[in-house]
């Protein structure tokens, strides 16, 4: 608990220049739309990076929203690459997934602007569509 003779006591010369400043959000512009395809586990080249898991987003600091959409297969989104190479992900039913599930034909909406992995969780090739709201320059 701090007291009155705990306090710092300080003489400010220049309060005019602390005043809040006005900020405006720029609006979305304009979106992208794409659409990845995740090979299904166990498929592809040793020798190749797995294609089980793909980055379907990037750091971008002018992304306002995105919606992703899983076609086909249950998908599990992640926030790092690491997650998305979770063994916890390849487990038939997803008893414990590392991240959040989309069911086939689900949706998951967002605000930010982070980086997202999506995971395959079948055998099969499985489609993920992401639209993206962007602001402009």
């Amino acid at each position: 608990m701090m007291n009155d003779e705990d306090a710092v006591k300080v003489h400010v010369v220049n309060a005019g220049d602390m005043k809040a400043v006005a900020t405006e959000e720029k609006e979305p512009e304009h979106f992208i739309f794409s659409t990845f395809v995740l090979q299904g586990i166990g498929t592809g080249n040793a020798d190749e990076m797995p294609q089980y898991y793909l980055q379907i987003l990037n750091l971008d600091p002018r992304r306002k929203s995105v919606s992703i959409m899983s076609l086909d297969n249950p998908i599990v989104l992640c926030h790092s690459e690491a997650q998305a190479m979770s063994p916890a992900n390849q487990v038939a039913g997803l008893p414990d997934p590392d991240g959040i599930v989309i069911f086939a034909g689900g949706t998951f909406s967002a605000n930010g602007t982070g980086p997202m992995w999506a995971v395959s969780t079948v055998a099969g090739n499985s489609r993920v569509s992401v639209a993206t709201n962007r602001r402009g320059a």
